[in-house]
């Protein structure tokens, strides 16, 4: 009996973890961004930061994204509150030309 059991718990765990889960993308547009906020920043020689803010349209956008994302960590409500009044994110990139390209996608034309 515990044998089943234990093949029947398996199984429906391996059925779980086979099943597609769907990739959340979040698309960062130069209205979102504070465009005076823009800089990039160089931790070492393969390794770079863009940082920005996030106007108020962005900030809420952007939590939408991570809430639906299921592999996000689970925003509390006190984390939320704190974040919307910073707004701030960056994004890691492991050249300085992919650094700057993505800088000049969410920068103002």
């Amino acid at each position: 009996m515990r044998t089943i059991l234990t093949l029947l718990l398996a199984m429906v765990t391996l059925g779980v973890f086979a099943q597609e889960q769907p990739v959340v993308t979040r698309r960062i547009l130069p209205e979102d961004i504070e465009q005076a906020s823009i800089q990039m920043v160089r931790f070492s020689t393969n390794s770079f930061a863009v940082r920005f803010s996030y106007t108020e349209a962005g900030a809420k956008k952007a939590l939408a994204s991570w809430e639906a994302d299921p592999k996000h960590p689970a925003i509390s409500a006190e984390w939320r509150t704190g974040w919307l009044k910073r707004r701030t994110d960056k994004c890691f990139f492991q050249s300085e030309s992919a650094a700057t390209e993505f800088m000049k996608s969410i920068k103002s034309k």
